[in-house]
């Protein structure tokens, strides 16, 4: 056959037939003997395009929204595949040669959007400007949990007393371990203070850190913790006080004058009452003798009987009893009160008052040598009187230290009121001979009656 080329068809010298324009070429006149020349930027072109931006899409067509083709991209497909996609970029329109602009930062453009700001970044993520799909995530130790960041220093440090051990989180993973602290920014439950990230590390010695500890949290008073890495405090023991923060309780023994129970606070803070005393360091109880086991809330021990104690918070004991008095144990004063009804020879010191009646015919109110309270005319005074006893109604006495009831008389009787004669020396052995019982150790003899 012989004959011109056809518009889309070139025909080199020699040639026996028609050849089709190449793809991404295109011939747009007949009788050519090489193309004419490449396809238009933004238009792709395929076998036989005699356009150079064709559009009836089977020579070819414009690059679709949101794509491009660079100037001189030939193709190899008869189709819009070599169109490059916009990502990152945007490309508004058809047929775009090269990208309009680069995408917000804060937004995202992916595959064929055409628009600067398409859609803002999502919730774990930050997109600096020119970001399509590839968002870059929130590193470990931080989260997000807003749309929009632009840069890595807008995700948020992890909060206090929580970690965030992954990438691209909207919240916090949960609370740090007991025993850690994680004050800002920690990638793990369990921070060392050395490879983690942020601010947090291994709760220290004379601190407590419960889970979910955003700092160290000092031992409260009355406690110490000689450990690391721990949730709670220990409880001071007796015979010690522990202040705040305190790491042992060995260095604090409690002072002498003071005890101290379990959870102390201070040296002050229980110091022995009036009473009692203490002698030595690192005690829980006041005193050194016998116990007093029926004190529960003030735990101390009696003062050594015999003795007293004037004051609190004393180391010895103030001195003995004064003569006339005895005391029991856990005495604040040298001349002691009573329920009466003893006596104490001058510099008797004793804890069994009952060894020491008052004897009879005689009353004792305070304790003090009975010899200047003789039972009184119109009363009689059995042994341990402590408040001579009235004669009954209708009855008298005058009789001299009266011991019991039969020394009243009826009123109609015949009595003696007055020693004479032999009568009055009987009278004086009577007194000579209570008197010496009063002067010598206590027994039971009781006193003459008179006739």
């Amino acid at each position: 056959m012989v004959g011109p080329c056809d518009r889309g068809f070139y025909c080199p010298e020699g040639s026996a037939s028609n050849i089709q324009c190449h793809l991404g070429t295109y011939c747009q006149t007949a009788t050519l003997s090489t193309p004419t020349g490449n396809c238009s930027v933004g238009y792709y072109c395929t076998l036989e395009a005699s356009s150079f931006m064709p559009t009836d899409n089977t020579t070819g067509n414009i690059c679709y929204h949101g794509s491009l083709l660079p100037r001189g991209k030939l193709h190899s497909h008869y189709d819009n595949s070599d169109c490059i996609i916009c990502t990152g970029k945007y490309c508004p329109g058809t047929g775009n040669p090269e990208p309009v602009g680069t995408c917000d930062p804060g937004y995202y453009c992916p595959i064929g959007d055409s628009s600067a700001g398409y859609s803002l970044c999502l919730e774990g993520f930050y997109c600096p400007e020119g970001t399509g799909r590839n968002w870059s995530w929130c590193p470990e130790g931080t989260f997000s949990n807003v749309l929009g960041l632009d840069n890595i220093s807008d995700c948020r440090q992890c909060l206090g007393g929580k970690h965030c051990d992954v990438t691209n989180l909207t919240a916090p993973v949960a609370d740090c371990d007991a025993g850690y602290f994680c004050t800002l920014g920690v990638d793990t439950s369990q921070p060392d203070g050395v490879s983690n990230t942020g601010t947090g590390g291994i709760c220290p010695q004379g601190s407590r850190c419960p889970t979910g500890s955003l700092t160290p949290e000092s031992c409260p008073t009355g406690t110490y913790q000689d450990l690391d890495n721990q949730a709670d405090c220990k409880t001071c023991p007796s015979g010690y006080y522990c202040l705040a923060g305190s790491t042992n309780y060995t260095d604090t023994p409690c002072l002498s004058g003071h005890y101290c129970l379990d959870g102390t606070t201070a040296d002050n803070q229980y110091p022995c009452p009036a009473g009692t005393f203490n002698s030595l360091t690192g005690n829980s109880l006041c005193h050194v003798t016998s116990y007093d086991l029926t004190r529960e809330a003030t735990p101390q021990r009696d003062v050594t009987p015999g003795s007293y104690c004037s004051m609190d918070m004393l180391d010895a004991v103030t001195g003995n009893c004064s003569a006339g008095y005895y005391c029991t144990g856990n005495s604040t004063t040298d001349h002691p009160t009573g329920t009466g009804g003893y006596y104490c020879p001058a510099g008797q010191i004793t804890s069994t008052p009952s060894s020491y009646e008052c004897p009879a015919g005689y009353f004792c109110v305070t304790g003090v040598s009975p010899e200047a309270d003789e039972c009184p005319v119109g009363h009689y005074c059995p042994e341990g009187t402590v408040q001579p006893v009235h004669c009954p109604n209708g009855t008298f006495s005058n009789a001299v230290w009266p011991v019991n009831k039969s020394e009243c008389y009826n009123c109609n009787a015949l009595v003696v009121t007055a020693p004479a004669g032999l009568c009055a020396r009987a009278f004086t052995a009577k007194r000579a001979l209570i008197m010496t019982h009063l002067s010598s150790a206590p027994r039971e003899d009781t006193a003459l009656k008179v006739n």
